[in-house]
């Protein structure tokens, strides 16, 4: 299997490089979602997110982590209630 860099997103037009840090649109398109999902998940401090200059910033290590922290929780509350 071929290694890949852990910034780099394809997707069906290209290849994309995706920063360290991400704005809200790029955290949008990173995750695949709306923007205002975003901007309401940041607000409540429901996703990994740093207020800078009264613009939101993400690291993409953090959003990595949470997702994969989610990923794991929701796993493990599936097989808790018997449907895994």
């Amino acid at each position: 299997m071929e290694e890949r860099s852990p910034y780099i997103v394809e997707t069906e037009e290209a290849e994309v490089e995706t920063p360290p840090v991400m704005t809200v649109d790029q955290v949008a398109d990173y995750l695949q979602l709306s923007n205002r999902s975003i901007y309401n998940l940041a607000a409540a401090g429901e996703i990994p997110a740093a207020k800078v200059s009264g613009q939101w910033r993400f690291l993409k290590t953090a959003i990595d982590r949470w997702l994969d922290d989610l990923s794991t929780a929701n796993v493990k509350a599936t097989a808790d209630n018997g449907n895994l």
